[in-house]
């Protein structure tokens, strides 16, 4: 006798040599759970895959994105306080070269030469 199954799963299964009572999805398995006097229990209702796609709630939707802004807000102003706090700790901001100290060194180059060099 040929079994006709309805979907590629249950054939598979079948092949397998599956136990249809110890698979979770089966109607043999709910229907062992019922003759052990097991009543209806909501885990059941868990367990049962959903594949069916949530009612679209922009409000629902529009929380994560806020959520996300203000976490990538935060990471930055806090990049920039540790920056500030290195650079604190170094004493201040960064030393620039004043125009006195930039102009000494192409002095000290000229000074170097000799006047016979010239």
């Amino acid at each position: 006798m040929m079994r006709g199954f309805c979907r590629s799963k249950w054939h598979k299964n079948f092949k397998m040599k599956r136990n249809p009572r110890k698979v979770k999805w089966t109607k043999a398995y709910i229907g062992g759970c019922m003759e052990k006097d097991v009543t209806w229990d909501s885990t059941f209702e868990f367990e049962r895959k959903r594949n069916r796609p949530e009612r679209y709630d922009r409000n629902f939707a529009e929380e994560p994105l806020k959520a996300i802004k203000k976490i990538d807000k935060d990471t930055a102003d806090a990049w920039k306080e540790s920056k500030g706090a290195r650079r604190g700790s170094e004493g201040g901001s960064f030393p620039h070269p004043s125009k006195d100290q930039s102009q000494g060194g192409t002095n000290q180059k000229q000074s170097k030469i000799s006047p016979m060099e010239e």
